[in-house]
């Protein structure tokens, strides 16, 4: 099923679009994370600005070098972060119980119990208590357990604040995701998620035309012969005649050559190629770019990009059959917008 036109153009524009924030929005994230400090995240997020937006420049001016370096980069940041968020995520989810299963953790609560069972019989004791010495002693000894306490509460929370470490994002853990995840056997997402940003950067890349030389505005110009002059022949010099026997000699003028151009080149082009043709030559229009059709030299570069067959005879006899049925002006300026009417109409005149 072919798409219409206008659900084909909002697609490629949305498409591109969306592949584009989600590029800036991962390069972002990604450097602001690799920033040590707030003014640095500045700097490194305009970085990562910039290789998204020299991605599609490169790419455009045909710059191919260049676009495979940012290419790659894009790619590499994308891929990576992906793979230790998702790892961060999956270790967050398992922290409460590793503090838990924690033997260190277990330890502590454990001694901190029996603390506040000590201090709950001293406060009894002290309730109970009828001499002064005897209420200052254990109130020491209820200060002496508290500081105890407090000791164990200090180093549980280092212990808990240790394990949950593990699942924080660092600039090393993004450098180093991709060896970690295959290390850790994470074999599905390094599949999955690779073949997402690979798709995105094709997307991208073919959704943007690649401009390697100068485009010309075609210009087919109607079939015309010059009539050739026609040739009057002298009239002999009478030399050594007597004036008596000079007769005249009758100057005979060819009548004007009427040239009649031949009629335009009729031929029958499968539908098939007439469809071909359109597509490819309203492309600019299709992408609000020009109002022209696609010059020759580029239209047989994407023929040649997909591989088909396409002679040039036929796209000229087409070129001519939109001048004469004023789907194009002889510029090459397209006068029908629409390319399903411009395929009826070119059909229709075979």
């Amino acid at each position: 099923m072919k798409l219409p036109p206008a659900l084909e153009r909002i697609i490629d524009t949305g498409g591109l679009i969306v592949a584009l924030v989600v590029d800036i929005v991962m390069n972002v994230i990604c450097f602001y994370t690799l920033a040590p400090d707030a003014l640095t995240a500045v700097a490194f997020v305009s970085i990562g600005v910039m290789i998204v937006l020299f991605v599609f420049r490169s790419w455009s001016k045909n710059q191919i070098p260049a676009w495979i370096v940012f290419v790659a980069v894009v790619f590499f940041f994308d891929y990576s972060f992906t793979l230790e968020a998702t790892r961060a995520q999956a270790n967050e989810a398992t922290t409460d119980n590793a503090v838990y299963d924690d033997i260190e953790v277990s330890r502590l609560d454990s001694e901190m119990k029996k603390i506040d069972s000590s201090i709950e019989g001293l406060r009894t004791e002290y309730s109970k208590a009828m001499k002064r010495e005897t209420l200052s002693e254990i109130n020491e000894a209820i200060k002496a357990e508290q500081t105890k306490r407090d000791s164990y509460e200090i180093d549980r929370k280092s212990r808990i604040n240790k394990i949950a470490s593990k699942s924080k994002i660092t600039s090393t853990s993004i450098f180093n995701a991709i060896p970690n995840a295959a290390r850790d056997g994470r074999i599905i997402p390094l599949i999955v998620f690779g073949l997402i940003f690979a798709g995105l950067q094709f997307i991208i890349s073919s959704s943007v035309d690649r401009k390697g030389k100068k485009e010309a505005i075609p210009v087919v110009l109607p079939y015309c012969v010059e009539p050739e002059p026609a040739i009057i022949p002298a009239s002999p010099t009478p030399i050594d005649l007597e004036p008596a026997k000079i007769e005249p000699i009758p100057v005979i003028i060819p009548a004007p050559v009427l040239v009649i151009p031949p009629e335009p080149l009729k031929s029958t082009i499968p539908s098939d190629l007439i469809e071909i043709f359109v597509t490819l030559s309203w492309y600019r229009l299709r992408m609000r770019t020009a109002d022209f059709i696609t010059p020759e030299d580029v239209f047989f570069d994407f023929i040649d990009r997909q591989k088909r067959v396409f002679t040039k005879e036929v796209y000229k006899i087409l070129v001519q059959k939109c001048i004469d049925l004023q789907i194009t002006d002889i510029r090459g300026c397209i006068l029908v917008k629409d390319e399903s009417k411009a395929m009826e109409m070119l059909n229709a005149s075979n």
